[in-house]
């Protein structure tokens, strides 16, 4: 006899073509804000496990990464090899009401060297991720571990993601008020010393995550964040839900030796070291207002200006 709940109730085969997505999308997703998409051609297997207060999904998946291509039919990147395991248990009964989650995942790149690539790299990523919201509170906490090797480089980086909020349930018009902490290591070595501390994105979202204005990517960055976000309508004629949000973020960088990189490319510095060893970079403040007209259409509107620190001033 088989327990309940140690069988898969429903298992899915996906050959092809595909996009991918997981979690908060920190370290995977399809990547809404590019001019193309991420896709991957592969196989990915899917399975939903069920017992008695929780749930599991187990998705396994190897994949190559599609190039894209303005003029040709987009083709497999050859050099590169995408893989892992990712599964996410439910137990939406661990705190009342709170709809509690965990992530746990192990993922692998492997690049082979090209012109732009200089070396051969074996990046694996191992990581948690917890998650609730048991009203008023809302939590969200990730870290990350990044190991394998660039080059002649061992690869030990690793990420940190926290965010806490309350949101005043009775009040007009719902005001929700957040905090946290937005943390990846940098490399002043560049791999120099045999060791490798950089953070790489591997296939993050790539805006909003530290900032609308996309200057600041997940990579050597301490960022600690506050913010609050309000519902002005809800449930109208002429909206589904207007929502405004107001963000304020302050940026520091790990390792003063190492640069700052763009959110939209991981190998392109927006600030170079230039023998500053200041660690403030600056000031970000935001404004996004997202009117979901209805279930197929949301319009944004966002303002975000950054205020240079010392680092950018240098």
């Amino acid at each position: 006899r088989i327990a309940r709940g140690l069988l898969p109730v429903e298992e899915t085969l996906r050959l092809g073509r595909q996009e991918s997505a997981y979690g908060a999308q920190r370290v995977i997703t399809a990547g809404d804000w590019g001019n193309v998409r991420r896709t991957f051609d592969g196989v990915k297997l899917l399975n939903t496990f069920k017992g008695d207060g929780w749930s599991n999904q187990l998705d396994v998946f190897a994949f190559q990464i599609v190039t894209p291509d303005p003029e040709e039919f987009n083709d497999d990147a050859d050099d590169q090899a995408f893989y892992g395991v990712y599964d996410t248990l439910s137990l939406p009964n661990l705190i009342p009401g709170g709809k509690a989650a965990f992530d746990v995942y192990l993922l692998g790149l492997i690049q082979q060297k090209n012109e732009g690539r200089g070396t051969d790299n074996d990046i694996y990523t191992a990581g948690v991720r917890f998650s609730a919201t048991p009203k008023p509170f809302d939590i969200d906490v990730e870290l990350a571990h990044q190991f394998g090797n660039r080059g002649e480089a061992d690869i030990s980086a690793w990420m940190f993601y926290a965010e806490g909020g309350y949101t005043f349930v009775n009040a007009t018009a719902r005001p929700r008020v957040f905090g946290g902490f937005d943390y990846s290591t940098g490399d002043g070595d560049n791999g120099d010393d045999g060791k490798w501390t950089r953070w790489a994105t591997i296939f993050c979202a790539n805006h909003k995550l530290l900032g609308e204005i996309d200057q600041i990517g997940r990579m050597n960055i301490a960022s600690p964040f506050v913010g609050a976000e309000c519902t002005l309508a809800e449930n109208k004629s002429w909206a589904q839900k207007l929502t405004l949000r107001g963000t304020y973020w302050a940026f520091f960088r790990d390792d003063t030796g190492d640069g700052i990189y763009a959110e939209f490319n991981s190998n392109a510095r927006v600030a170079r070291p230039a023998g500053s060893d200041a660690a403030f970079v600056g000031h970000e403040v935001d404004l996004a207002l997202a009117w979901r007209v209805e279930r197929h259409t949301t319009i944004l509107a966002t303002y975000g200006h950054f205020f240079a620190g010392e680092y950018v001033n240098e």
